[in-house]
C-alpha cells in the first residue's frame, strides 16, 4: 500500500529559491536511493538516504512522506505523523499522506487527530472510498458507532469492492451482539476479497464463539492458505476451544470426571488471557476438585503448580512440584522448570500431554 501511495504521490519537487539545483540534483540522487532501499525492505540504509535528501532539500515533499513510511513500519508512530505533517504542509492538494497520517495517528491513539485529517482528505477528494474509510476508523474508534457506520457505508458506495469497511461493518455488528449480520458481512468481505485475512479471521472467531468448530476450521484453512500470520494463533484457540468445549460435554454427563476437570482448568489458563484476568483462580479450583476426586492424578497436580506459578505462589508450587516427583518425573521437571523461570510475562503456557 505504501509504495503505491509513493507513486501516486511522485510529482516533481517544490521550488525552493533557498535551494541550489545542485543540492536539489543531489537530493533526488539520494531520494532515489532511499526509495530503492525502502522497495528492498532495508529500512536501516533507507533512512539516512532520505535523511540526506531533506537535509539538502527541506521542502521534498516525496522524501518526507517515503521518510514517513520507513517510520511507520518501524512503529515510530509519532515520528511517522510528523513526517505526513509535513508533506501535508508541503503538498495540501496531495491525498497520499492524508490517508497515511489518519491511519498513523489511528494506531497511536491519537483517533480525534485521525478523524480530523480523514475529514480534510474529503475535502481534497470527496469521491476517495479510503478517505471516507479511516473517517468511518477514526470515528469507531472514537465511539460515534452511527457515524462510523455512515462512513463505512459512504466507502462502499465508492468502493463495492472495499473488504476493510465490510469488516469493520462486521465488527460493529459483532460487538453489538448481531452475530448472524455480522458473519453476513465477513462473508462480503471475504466475497470483496478472498485473501483478506482479517474478515477470517474475525469470521473464525465467531464461529469459535458459536461453537460451530468445523467452520471454524474452514477459516483457519482460508487463513493458512493466504499464508496469514494469525492462522496459526487462531489455530491454537481453536484447539482450546474444542478441548474446552469437550470437557464441558463430559462434565455434563459426569460432574465427577476428574480429567475432563484437568482439560476444562488448562484450557481455561489460556483461553481468553487478556480478557479474563481470573483464570488462574478459575482453574485452580478445578485443579483442586479434580484431586478431591483422585488425589494421585498426576495432570491435576501439574495444572494446580503451574496455577500457583503464575500466582507468585511459590511455596505452594513447590508442594506440587515434591508431589509430582513421585507421580510423573517428566511434568516433576518441567513444573520444577517453571518455578525456576518464576511468573511468564506470555499468559499462554504449553501442557504436556498425560
Amino acid at each position: 500500500m505504501f509504495l503505491i501511495l509513493l507513486i501516486l504521490f511522485s510529482l516533481l519537487p517544490n521550488q525552493n529559491p533557498q535551494t541550489t539545483p545542485r543540492q536539489q540534483r543531489e537530493a533526488q540522487i539520494a531520494y532515489y536511493d532511499g526509495i530503492k532501499y525502502l522497495q528492498a525492505h532495508e529500512y536501516e540504509k533507507a533512512l539516512p538516504a532520505l535523511q540526506q535528501a531533506i537535509t539538502l532539500y527541506p521542502d521534498f515533499a516525496e522524501a518526507h512522506l517515503a521518510l514517513g513510511v520507513i517510520y511507520y513500519v518501524q512503529f515510530k508512530y509519532k515520528s511517522a505523523s510528523e513526517s505526513f505533517a509535513e508533506t501535508i504542509r508541503l503538498r495540501p492538494n496531495g491525498l497520499p499522506p492524508y490517508l497515511l497520517k489518519a491511519e498513523v495517528d489511528i494506531g497511536r491513539g491519537q483517533a480525534g487527530q485521525a478523524e480530523a485529517t480523514a475529514a480534510q482528505a474529503i475535502q481534497v477528494n470527496p469521491k476517495s472510498a479510503e478517505a471516507h474509510y479511516w473517517l468511518g476508523y477514526a470515528r469507531d474508534t472514537l465511539g460515534k458507532t452511527d457515524e462510523a457506520l455512515k462512513s463505512y457505508d459512504l466507502a462502499i458506495t465508492l468502493n463495492p469492492k472495499y473488504a476493510a469497511a465490510y469488516n469493520r461493518k462486521g465488527m460493529v455488528a459483532s460487538i453489538q451482539g448481531r452475530a448472524a449480520e455480522a458473519i453476513a458481512l465477513y462473508k462480503q468481505a471475504i466475497e470483496a476479497d478472498g485473501k483478506y485475512g482479517d474478515a477470517h479471521l474475525n469470521l473464525c472467531r465467531i464461529y469459535i464463539k458459536q461453537r460451530e468448530f468445523d467452520l471454524a476450521r474452514t477459516e483457519v484453512q482460508s487463513l493458512t492458505t493466504i499464508e496469514d500470520p494469525n492462522a496459526k494463533f487462531v489455530s491454537h484457540e481453536l484447539q482450546l476451544a474444542e478441548k474446552k468445549d469437550k470437557a464441558e460435554r463430559a462434565l455434563k454427563v459426569n460432574p465427577k470426571n476428574p480429567q475432563a476437570l484437568c482439560d476444562l482448568g488448562m484450557a481455561i489458563m489460556e483461553i481468553d488471557p487478556f480478557i479474563k484476568n481470573d483464570r488462574f483462580e478459575r482453574a485452580t479450583a478445578l485443579f483442586q476438585q479434580a484431586l478431591r476426586l483422585s488425589p494421585k492424578h498426576a495432570e491435576a497436580h501439574f495444572g494446580l503448580g503451574l496455577c500457583y506459578v503464575e500466582r507468585n505462589e511459590t511455596a505452594l508450587a513447590q508442594k506440587e512440584y515434591a508431589i509430582l516427583k513421585r507421580l510423573n518425573r517428566e511434568m516433576a521437571m518441567k513444573l520444577s522448570q517453571r518455578i525456576q523461570e518464576g511468573r511468564s510475562r506470555l499468559p499462554a503456557i504449553k501442557f504436556p500431554n498425560n
